[in-house]
């Protein structure tokens, strides 16, 4: 459901598969989706080749504004445990709010300077994030982070590097954080 959605200056090049954009609004906005995660043991007759010579996807937006937004995603594969507090397999995010500028999407991974970042998830709130934000599949980088909660204000950056984001929790020796907090309020 997309109560007010915005596209300026949008245009795409085939041949290169490239989109750009200057502006993304997308207010009073609700996605809900379900599915269903699937044991897989390796024992696939058609394996999906990527081994194509496409050209991979990148899209560039100026920025982007979202207000007022409500995503949900719940894998039906796993029953709801927990209804006060986070659970990766059912989340629900209400509120959400994006101002952000300089959005890349590549085939390395994302990029963004994000001005403002606010959302509900059953209970925890995000009252404000800022930070010059990059991921890949490798690694997290928030510089010149502000996180407020309801509780805490932090200030500072943060890096992420990991062999895989599966490898985190299974490999966690492999998974290095670097964090610098400046003067922040902590509870």
């Amino acid at each position: 459901i997309a109560a007010n959605l915005s596209l300026t200056d949008i245009h795409y090049d085939l041949a290169g598969s490239i989109a750009t954009g200057r502006l993304l609004t997308l207010e009073n906005h609700q996605t809900l989706v379900s599915y269903q995660t699937i044991n897989n043991t390796g024992n696939d007759d058609n394996p999906v080749s990527d081994a194509g010579t496409s050209t991979p996807f990148t899209l560039r937006l100026d920025s982007i504004s979202l207000v007022n937004n409500s995503i949900r995603a719940d894998d039906k594969a796993y029953k709801k445990i927990y209804t006060d507090q986070f659970d990766p397999h059912h989340i629900h995010i209400d509120s959400l709010q994006l101002q952000a500028s300089a959005i890349v999407y590549d085939s390395t991974g994302y990029k963004a300077n994000v001005r403002h970042l606010a959302f509900f998830e059953k209970g925890f709130h995000i009252n404000e994030l800022r930070a010059n934000a990059s991921y890949s599949d490798t690694g997290l980088n928030l510089d010149q982070l502000a996180l407020i909660t309801d509780h805490n204000n932090i200030k500072g950056s943060a890096r992420l590097q990991y062999k895989s984001a599966s490898e985190i929790m299974t490999a966690p020796a492999q998974t290095r954080l670097q964090i610098d907090i400046g003067p922040s309020k902590l509870r």
